[in-house]
């Protein structure tokens, strides 16, 4: 992992060391390789949980590509929200 990868998804990486295989992207346009077959479950819940969309692709990649007006506060909800699922699923 590169200096640019951005602190919060350093964050979910040391808080699912074992759900997460690898971060990759510059800036804002992010992913997070998982170590399952499917990211699906995460965006269930993110969107039953919190409301918080999140896209699956690849079938285990999150992608996190904000709009350029995203502030910290969606932002935080957002990881928020993908930690909370990480947690709830066990990985």
């Amino acid at each position: 992992m590169g200096s640019s990868v951005p602190p919060f998804l350093i964050m979910l990486w040391k808080n699912h060391p074992k759900a997460v295989n690898e971060i990759r992207g510059l800036g804002m346009i992010n992913g997070i390789q998982l170590n399952h077959p499917s990211g699906q479950p995460v965006v269930d819940l993110c969107y039953k949980d919190a409301n918080v969309l999140i896209n699956n692709t690849n079938g285990n990649v999150l992608r996190f590509v904000p709009p350029l007006i995203t502030g910290k506060e969606e932002i935080d909800l957002c990881i928020k929200a993908v930690d909370d699922a990480m947690t709830k699923l066990g990985w």
